[in-house]
This record gives structure tokens, sequence and C-alpha cells, in this order.
């Protein structure tokens, strides 16, 4: 999945890569490509790379945090778990 450009704003966190829903449960291994977003007021991270402890498969979650996004979050914390990876590269990241 790909986020190019736009604002995130307000709510617990930003934007939430995962690899589990409650909807949909187990997702298959994913990547995501967030690219010039402003993230704004976000009462606990920006950008949440999450490996959920419901995923019973194992699979990877993949974000890269690219291109001049500005994160401005009580936190910027982009991954969360074993099976979770974030890679974040010319950006402007405040808290």
């Amino acid at each position: 999945m790909t986020i190019n450009g736009g604002t995130v704003s307000g709510g617990l966190h930003g934007i939430v890569p995962t690899n589990f829903q409650s909807i949909y449960l187990d997702a298959a291994p994913s990547a995501y490509a967030i690219n010039g977003v402003v993230i704004t007021g976000a009462a606990q991270n920006g950008v949440l790379v999450e490996d959920s402890p419901s995923n019973t498969n194992g699979s990877t979650v993949t974000a890269m945090v690219t291109g001049n996004c500005s994160i401005m979050a009580a936190s910027r914390r982009v991954r969360d778990g074993a099976d979770a990876r974030a890679t974040v590269i010319n950006n402007r990241l405040r808290s």
C-alpha cells in the first residue's frame, strides 16, 4: 500500500501499518510506503508499524517513511514488535 501526500490529523495514532485487524484477522506479509504525508496532533504515535500480538501466522509488516514527511505527535515511534520493520529517511520528525 502506498500513501502519497495529504494530511492526517488527530486520533490516537496517525498511520498504523499492521499485520492484524480485528475484522479481517491475520494479514499476509505486507509493505507500506508513506511518502510526503503531514501527520499532526496524534495523541500517541505519528507512525506505528505494528507487529500485533494477536497475529498468529508470523507475517511481517514493513513501512518506509520518506519524501519529507512531517510528523508532529506526542511520539514518533515507528516500530513495535519483532516482525515489524521501518525505514525512515529524509523527513522532519518533531514531538
